[in-house]
């Protein structure tokens, strides 16, 4: 998985992601175990841990399917058992919850208007939610593509000699396995972001049927050595894939690290944030046109609000026309943007970036908006 940047870039994100991929795999050992009360108590934690409940729903499908797949879909077999536990768990954590009834209304715009619908095409949504192109898909994860070819190929083979004792138990976890990362891989290329999903499990899902494909004494680290020591050729030719894998995986890290590193500050805009936390009151709205900028503004300074935050698909569905207002202004399309600012948005002052020169300079040659602050990050102006 530290061979797919794209995966290790989401998983180092300052966010609850890593959580939310320890919550599924526990719920996954319960599933298998046929521990439902404490599956049920699981489910009911993860609405209150991450927004990403619903995998929880997907995962459980999955488990029913993959049963119904080996049993030859004989209906009788469904586990309602666990459908009602995860369905009693999960309602229980949005409805026993601070946020309800809000957070009903909140999880409808970020899932179904968000995820699901996405507005990508009318609204500059964060860029996890575009799809991922199949090329990237396929060249950012070559490694594990290798595997799953090679994993096939063992298990096609010790199916063809007979080796491979059918368990059904054990089959059944891995079509769950599958069946799963097949799903997030779908979810992958329309939205990115589950990526961070998609790879561990798909990496699972290989682990299994590579260990059930396998001889019981099978012994990794003694196949090498014999292989190793066969000949000469077989030395260059694992050399060869252990040092070309080393540069691919080193390369890869250290541009992602390059990027994560040096392009990121957790100081970015602290200044501009305590000067407005002086020197405007207290929950006062501060008119901004990034809405990518929210989080650190907010990070620095929760004493104010701001124009934009979280998603900007939340700002489109609750005042299109607003939105589009908004939208103007910092694409330089209104006249006189300080009365829109004022009379629309109920506000005097404007936060900018130094990066938005062309919105700058709009402003700078507008005697209505005058410098109250400035550092090496951004500018801010008060209406007069």
């Amino acid at each position: 998985m530290l061979s797919i940047p794209a995966f290790v870039f989401r998983i180092n994100l300052a966010k609850a992601g890593p959580l939310s991929i320890i919550v599924l795999l526990i719920a996954l050992s319960l599933i298998w175990q046929k521990r439902y009360w404490a599956l049920g108590i699981l489910s009911f934690f993860y609405v209150w841990l991450h927004g990403g409940w619903g995998l929880m729903i997907i995962l459980a499908a999955c488990a029913i399917i993959s049963d119904l797949l080996i049993n030859k879909w004989a209906l009788k077999r469904i586990n309602w058992k666990l459908i009602a536990t995860v369905t009693i768990g999960l309602t229980a954590g949005l409805i026993i919850n601070p946020s309800f009834p809000n957070n009903l209304q909140f999880y409808w715009e970020q899932v179904v208007q968000i995820g699901l619908i996405n507005y990508q095409g009318i609204v500059a949504v964060g860029v996890e939610w575009y799809p991922m192109k199949i090329t990237d898909f396929l060249t950012t994860n070559v490694l594990g593509w290798i595997l799953t070819i090679g994993t096939f190929s063992v298990f096609l083979w010790r199916v063809k000699t007979g080796g491979a004792t059918v368990n059904k138990e054990k089959f059944k976890q891995i079509l769950t396995l599958y069946i799963f990362s097949g799903l997030l891989a779908v979810m992958t290329l329309k939205s990115m972001r589950f990526i961070e999903y998609f790879a561990p499990f798909f990496i699972l899902a290989n682990a299994f049927l590579l260990d059930f494909s396998l001889p019981q004494n099978f012994s990794p680290r003694d196949e090498i050595k014999k292989f190793w020591k066969k000949n000469a050729v077989n030395k260059i030719i694992v050399s060869y894939l252990l040092i070309t894998w080393l540069v691919v995986f080193i390369g890869k890290n250290i541009e992602l690290r390059d990027f994560t590193v040096k392009g990121f500050s957790w100081q970015y805009l602290a200044g501009a944030s305590e000067w407005l936390k002086q020197n405007t009151p207290e929950r006062s709205l501060i008119f901004h046109t990034q809405w990518s900028d929210w989080p650190m503004l907010f990070y620095h300074n929760s004493n104010n609000v701001y124009t934009a935050g979280m998603d900007p698909t939340f700002f489109y569905r609750y005042d299109q026309e607003l939105y589009k207002t908004w939208v103007t202004i910092g694409a330089r399309q209104e006249t006189k943007p300080e009365e829109k600012i004022k009379n629309d948005f109920g506000t005097n002052i404007l936060l900018l970036k130094l990066t938005e020169k062309k919105l700058l300079e709009q402003i700078e040659k507008n005697p209505q908006f005058v410098l109250k602050y400035e550092d090496k990050e951004a500018k801010i102006f008060e209406i007069q």
